[in-house]
């Protein structure tokens, strides 16, 4: 995959197109809202997830909603399922609130990727902080399938993330506490490594790997 990264250019809004002469994409917003109330119990999602447009292939196209589309129905089936999970939790006469906010982030778009982050942040009344997760997505737009990181690079990432993690002082990477090199996204000029750890606070932790520092396959 030789000169995978040239020409590259970043796109971070919901609603935001890009011409050239191979394409012409907008990738949009879907509205999600969900809520069930039931049994003193409220579970609460809100929130837009993206849908893409424009492609050269409208299966292409559909290909690549089909995987925003299961992460929207993949919520809403947590919603209408909170009784169930809730239920051991409260005590007659008394009330529960679970609310879920849904978003996404396009961090690159041309006319061969399209890299996006799908953000979940599910907060329980009361709790001190919300669990927040992220999907990330890269995808083949001749394919419409999401990349690996393999199909990115052959490059061993492991000393970038010690490195960095060194500098900053977070201690030796892996650990028990760390998950393995797996979620990514693109930009303009680097490969960003997320969800290194599973530990609440150290969620935000986000590796840059500059891609002309990495080899193509």
């Amino acid at each position: 995959m030789k000169n995978l990264f040239l020409a590259l250019s970043a796109l971070s809004l919901c609603a935001c197109s890009i011409d050239t002469e191979e394409l012409n994409a907008l990738v949009d917003s879907i509205s999600l809202l969900e809520e069930v109330t039931v049994e003193g119990i409220t579970c609460r999602a809100e929130g837009e997830y993206p849908s893409i447009s424009g492609l050269s292939s409208r299966q292409i196209e559909i290909n690549i909603n089909s995987y925003f589309d299961k992460f929207a129905h993949q919520i809403q089936e947590e919603i209408r399922n909170c009784k169930e999970q809730y239920a051991s939790l409260i005590e007659e006469g008394t009330e529960l609130l679970e609310n879920t906010t849904v978003s996404f982030r396009v961090t690159h778009l041309d006319d061969q990727y399209l890299s996006v982050l799908l953000l979940k942040s599910k907060y329980f009344d009361g709790a001190a902080y919300p669990n927040n997760t992220i999907d990330t997505f890269v995808f083949d737009l001749s394919t419409g399938q999401p990349l690996q990181i393999e199909d990115i690079t052959s490059t061993d990432l492991l000393p970038f993330v010690q490195e960095q993690f060194t500098k900053a002082h977070l201690g030796e990477y892996p650990s028990e506490t760390s998950n393995p090199i797996e979620k990514f996204y693109l930009t303009d000029d680097a490969l960003v490594l997320v969800d290194l750890f599973m530990v609440h606070a150290m969620q935000g932790v986000e590796v840059e790997v500059p891609l002309a520092e990495i080899t193509d396959q």
